[in-house]
């Protein structure tokens, strides 16, 4: 089982935890541990470096489900604002390419009026 890209994380989650739910019902001894590891590592790539650092900076055998799940919530939600940032800033820039458009066409109109004023061909 993995995480699609795309696939909210609530809605993964749910899946998730149906499927260890399902496993325990079964007779399936499911540690805490292993649940963590899967969890881990079923996560699609937009946390790959979150799953890196807990990974690295965190003993894997007394980290508990809730905190993995509280650390990826964080994550997930900074990640939204960022994202929402980025949008917001990528609509100012389109629009401030738009303004400077029209400044150098602006300037365009200005320099071909002053070149007919010059010649005398511009009518007043």
């Amino acid at each position: 089982m993995r995480m699609i890209d795309g696939e909210s994380l609530d809605s993964y989650l749910a899946k998730f935890f149906r499927t260890v739910n399902n496993l325990k019902s079964l007779g399936e001894d499911v540690t805490e541990t292993r649940i963590v590891q899967k969890l881990l590592m079923s996560l699609s790539r937009r946390y790959k470096s979150l799953v890196s650092i807990i990974e690295e900076t965190r003993d894997l055998d007394v980290l508990r489900v809730e905190e993995v799940i509280a650390s990826v919530k964080v994550y997930d939600k900074r990640e939204d604002l960022y994202d929402e940032r980025d949008k917001v800033t990528g609509t100012e820039k389109a629009f401030s390419s738009f303004k400077v458009g029209y400044n150098h066409f602006t300037v365009h109109i200005r320099a071909h009026r002053a070149n007919q004023i010059k010649s005398g061909k511009h009518k007043t």
